[in-house]
């Protein structure tokens, strides 16, 4: 990395940079992304097996745009598509990404997979039988529900109870057979890949693991090797070797005993002026600023950890100041109103209340609902 001896950053000062990185906080000179296929893309992926906080998550980075607006892109212009990339877990990404990020995921996730599959009835001669008739019903209708492919399944004499559905469709969408369509009269659906992404595009895997630690460091720097393989789900050695691949673009810094690395053109954030006021924001559950490192000990003090994310693959909702996790908070819809809660860990400062206004009253803009905010006892 270029500067071998660290450059030290304060707390504050990484806090400040992972903030920009995130879209968290705009440059003094710049502008949010104005569309939800911009905020995407700029993340890389959007972590959304919850899809609705999938959908806060986007609109909280971006500017100009409401949730409907987010779901058309899902459903209309078939800019931005939902299946699984990165860990094997359903994302947003743009379809443009979508196109070089599945083949370079998915043939670790289709080996890790097959026990599982074998376990649930799919043999190698019932897999191909399944995965024959699920290409063959996408060609014949748009969109199939669950509840379809579980009954054809069934009129087959294939596995199509329990999860053994589920795990087909998974391993299709690795194949780049599918991937999720709107849901369908409340049912989840599935179309053709290829209608919302068009041809995959492969690339040669060093090649593409460096362009995915570039676009990481993009959405997530300062951070290390290791977060980007808790991220990514890549081997470590693998993810060093990226790293090591882009140390002409790098920096590598200090902080709270540890050693990360950003992007040289990242570096200039730290002359961006300090905001007049806190900032606040709300994150949603599942939300990429605590998915996205190994080690969450900078944002959040041990002692809430369990607040946050209690164990299970669960990240709940998290009240952000200045980049510290400083409570949780929920929304309680009414008639064409929202009751946003928030749930602070001890008591919050008078100087907080009117960021913390701004940032429930921008939630209800993007909701298109009035939100009234209630600041619950510390602690409850």
């Amino acid at each position: 990395m270029k500067n071998r001896n660290s450059i030290p950053l304060t707390v504050s000062k990484a806090l400040k940079l992972r903030q920009f990185s995130q879209r968290l906080v705009t440059p003094e000179n710049g502008s949010p992304p104005e569309t939800p296929d911009a905020v995407v893309s700029e993340l890389l992926a959007v972590q959304a097996q919850d899809l609705p906080q999938a959908v806060l998550g986007v609109g909280l980075r971006g500017s100009g745009f409401d949730q409907a607006a987010v779901y058309r892109a899902l459903q209309d212009g078939r800019r931005l598509l939902r299946t699984w990339l990165l860990r094997g877990t359903l994302h947003l990404a743009t379809a443009a990404d979508a196109a070089w990020l599945l083949p370079l995921l998915a043939p670790d996730l289709i080996h890790k997979g097959k026990r599982r599959l074998k376990q649930l009835g799919w043999d190698d001669d019932r897999l191909h039988s399944g995965l024959r008739l699920l290409e063959k019903s996408l060609e014949t209708q748009e969109t199939l529900t669950r509840r379809e492919l579980a009954e054809r399944l069934r009129l087959a004499g294939l596995p199509h109870e329990g999860q053994a559905p589920v795990h087909l469709v998974y391993r299709a969408a690795l194949e780049g057979m599918l991937c999720c369509a709107p849901d369908q009269d409340g049912q989840v659906a599935y179309t053709r890949l290829e209608t919302w992404a068009g041809l995959l595009r492969p690339g040669p895997r060093e090649q593409a693991v460096v362009e995915l630690a570039r676009r990481y460091l993009n959405a997530y720097a300062p951070a290390s090797a290791a977060d980007f393989a808790h991220w990514s789900g890549l081997p470590l050695a693998e993810a060093r070797r990226a790293f090591q691949a882009l140390e002409r673009d790098c920096i590598e810094a200090a902080f709270n005993g540890q050693k990360a690395v950003l992007l040289e053109n990242q570096l200039s954030r730290l002359d961006e002026p300090e905001p007049p006021a806190p900032v606040v924001r709300l994150l949603p559950r599942f939300d990429l600023y605590l998915l996205g490192y190994k080690d969450r000990s900078l944002v959040l003090e041990a002692q809430y950890a369990k607040r946050v994310h209690p164990g299970g693959g669960m990240i709940l909702t998290a009240l952000l100041v200045d980049g510290v996790v400083r409570g949780a908070w929920n929304m309680k819809p009414r008639r064409r109103q929202v009751e946003v809660v928030i749930e602070p860990f001890e008591p919050l400062s008078e100087e907080l209340v009117p960021a913390l206004t701004d940032e429930v009253q921008r939630l209800g803009n993007f909701l298109g609902m009035e939100a009234v905010m209630r600041i619950a006892e510390s602690g409850s």
